[in-house]
C-alpha cells in the first residue's frame, strides 16, 4: 500500500574541504533537514520512496592562534615580522540545498512497532550559501634589528579589535549523494504513526565551483584609512 511521510531532522554536518595550511581545523557545523515523501510498498516488507528535501549543511573552519609574516617591509621603517594573534577566530560556511531522494524501503513488524530502513540516492539543487567569521584580532610587530616589539599603537597598524565580522555569499555546484535511514515506527491510530530514525548521507560529487578549490580562508583586516 501507500505511505506518506513528513519528517524534520537535525544533526551534525561537514563540508569536506581539503585544508592545506598549517594548524587549520575543520570542526563541522549543525545540519538541518525537512523531508516530504511518498512510498509504495509492493509487498508488506519492500517498497520504493520518492521525496523532496530541503537541507542545510555547514562547516566551521578554525585558524591557528598565531599567524606570522616574516621580513615585511614597513614602508621606510625597516624590515620587521608582523604577528597576528587570534582569539577564538572561527569562519562558518553553510549551503542550502533542495533535494530529490529515491530510496528502497524495508519494513518489518516487531511487537507493537515496526522496524524500518532505507537506502538510496538523491540529487541536490543549490539554493543559497554564505560565510561569516568573527573573533578577536591583535596585530603586533617585532623589529629584530632593534629588538623592539610594537603594540597598542593603532596609528601604526598595531591594535586589537573584536568588531571585524566579515560576511560573504558562497556558491556551490549541484550534487549527488547517497543516504541511509534506520529506525522504528509506533502506531498512533489506524492511519497515523510516529517514527524515529537515524539518518546519514555522504556527498558523492565535488560541489566546489571551478577554479575555487584552492581559495584561502581567513581575512585581510585593514583599518579605515590604512588600505
Amino acid at each position: 500500500g501507500s505511505e506518506f511521510e513528513f519528517s524534520l531532522g537535525a544533526g551534525w554536518s561537514m563540508l569536506n574541504y581539503q585544508l592545506t595550511g598549517d594548524q587549520l581545523r575543520n570542526n563541522g557545523s549543525y545540519g538541518l533537514k525537512a523531508h516530504l515523501g511518498y512510498a509504495y510498498f509492493f509487498t508488506p516488507n519492500f517498497g520504493l520512496r520518492l521525496g523532496a528535501d530541503v537541507s542545510r549543511y555547514g562547516t566551521t573552519l578554525a585558524l591557528p592562534d598565531e599567524l606570522v609574516w616574516s621580513s615585511v617591509n614597513a614602508n621606510g621603517g625597516g624590515v620587521y615580522d608582523h604577528y597576528v594573534m587570534l582569539d577564538r577566530w572561527r569562519e562558518q560556511h553553510h549551503a542550502l540545498y533542495a533535494e530529490i531522494p529515491l530510496s528502497l524501503c524495508l519494513s518489518f513488524p516487531l511487537s507493537h512497532m515496526r522496524v524500518c530502513a532505507e537506502v538510496g540516492a538523491k540529487y541536490g539543487f543549490f539554493v543559497a550559501g554564505g560565510s561569516k567569521a568573527g573573533g578577536g584580532i591583535t596585530h603586533q610587530g617585532y623589529y629584530d634589528k632593534y629588538h623592539l616589539w610594537l603594540y597598542d599603537t593603532p596609528n601604526h597598524g598595531y591594535y586589537t579589535t573584536e568588531t571585524f565580522r566579515p560576511q560573504s555569499e558562497l556558491t556551490f555546484k549541484p550534487m549527488w549523494s547517497a543516504f541511509v535511514k534506520a529506525g522504528v515506527a509506533f502506531p498512533l491510530t489506524r492511519f497515523l504513526e510516529l517514527s524515529c530514525k537515524v539518518y546519514g548521507d555522504f556527498g558523492l560529487t565535488n560541489i566546489m565551483p571551478d577554479g575555487c578549490a584552492s581559495n584561502p580562508i581567513g581575512f585581510r583586516n585593514d583599518m579605515e584609512g590604512m588600505e
